[in-house]
């Protein structure tokens, strides 16, 4: 298999343990990574609706002006400065089909599919998983990050004066929150029956439990080739991950870095999975995400990869 070429896109949501994922990835020889493009082409839209109140065109092509002013406004909401080329959904299918890089992975965010009208800037050749999360573990991680994000970049309301009064719901500049699972589980059903019968779904549970037999299993559901140093490695520089395929630069300096990044930044391999937090110790947001969020990833849970006995099912 390590002789073959392999494409793979990882669908995930914020918060699903898929940066670390990324960072195993990494240590396959001769592979490109790719971070989120279709995410930031889809936080690119949001920003043009609210800030331009305007419709961003699917193509930087012909729109070079639009797409500078849109790109300002993504720097300032995600504290990093983008690239505008990289925002729209045709250049991302472009550059991911035109790459030829032996090893290809992409991690990216369900949310930048909300709908057919960009399914189908989907890349062709390229193998789909999924990686999932409890809801009861993702919202509370999104919450603890998103309030010093929006914090530090002076988004947040008069009255939100501290991280218990924060409610992340106000703040979709970066993606509509509480549809995380709902944009996840409708694109893997749209997978499933449009682009790739075979899509892979993984239980970040499951990885963080036992990543020795489920991400070998994994590799070989999806293609990629397995080697023991994705399973640890070196405490990462911000430099290393930086040289990714993110759409934007990344400094030390940045604000928001550790807020995003920083226990990706000190891990140096999968640690065991977060037990659920009490629920008396949850802000309302997280709840009510939470619990709205269930029975999509109750769902795509059913159907989760799994290794029983060496079998793969």
């Amino acid at each position: 298999m390590s002789e073959e070429r392999s494409r793979v896109i990882l669908w995930t949501t914020p918060r699903g343990s898929s940066t670390v994922f990324a960072l195993s990835m990494s240590h396959v020889p001769e592979i490109e990574m790719w971070m989120e493009p279709f995410g930031y082409a889809g936080i690119a839209a949001l920003n043009a609706k609210i800030e331009e109140r305007t419709v961003l065109p699917m193509d930087h092509k012909g729109n070079e002006q639009l797409f500078e002013k849109v790109a300002r406004h993504v720097s300032v909401a995600m504290d990093r400065p983008f690239v505008p080329a990289t925002l729209s959904y045709q250049s991302v299918k472009e550059r991911l089909e035109r790459t030829t890089a032996k090893h290809v992975f992409v991690k990216d965010m369900a949310y930048g599919m909300p709908d057919g009208d960009v399914t189908r800037y989907i890349p062709s050749g390229y193998r789909h998983s999924f990686l999932i999360r409890s809801p009861h573990l993702v919202y509370p991680g999104v919450h603890k990050m998103y309030y010093p994000h929006f914090k530090a970049i002076n988004r947040l309301l008069p009255d939100e004066k501290d991280e218990a009064s924060f409610d992340v719901r106000n703040h979709n500049e970066l993606g509509i929150h509480e549809n995380y699972f709902k944009e996840l589980h409708d694109l893997w059903r749209y997978i499933l029956i449009e682009v790739d019968p075979k899509a892979v779904v993984l239980d970040s549970s499951d990885l963080l439990n036992d990543p020795g037999r489920v991400l070998p299993r994994w590799c070989e559901a999806v293609g990629l080739p397995f080697n023991a140093s994705m399973l640890s490695w070196p405490k990462p520089e911000v430099q290393e991950i930086g040289k990714w395929n993110w759409g934007c630069t990344w400094t030390a300096e940045q604000v928001s870095l550790n807020a995003f990044y920083g226990g990706v930044l000190r891990s140096t391999c999968f640690n065991p999975p977060k037990v659920l937090p009490p629920r008396e110790h949850l802000t309302d947001d997280v709840i009510e995400m939470a619990e709205a969020s269930m029975p999509f990833y109750n769902e795509m849970h059913q159907h989760r990869m799994r290794v029983d006995e060496d079998t793969l099912s």
